[in-house]
């Protein structure tokens, strides 16, 4: 049976020596700038939950109609 374990921001490079020794036998992917990993993360879901919100905002504003426009 295959497991994962995911580390994520600066932690991976804290405990690199240890990590390696501990997951010998798996796959460790780092990337390139890890401090910054969640930063990047959180501006993404930030991003797509502004899209999102400016639709439902753009859906709802058409669907009431003050009274008189568009009888």
């Amino acid at each position: 049976m295959s497991s994962m374990s995911f580390w994520s921001a600066g932690v991976l490079f804290l405990f690199k020596k240890g990590v390696k020794e501990a997951y010998a036998t798996q796959k460790i992917l780092e990337v390139k700038e890890p401090m910054f990993s969640n930063l990047r993360g959180y501006q993404i879901a930030g991003t797509n939950y502004a899209a999102t919100a400016m639709q439902a905002s753009s859906r709802s504003s058409r669907a009431i109609r003050p009274e008189g426009e568009g009888a």
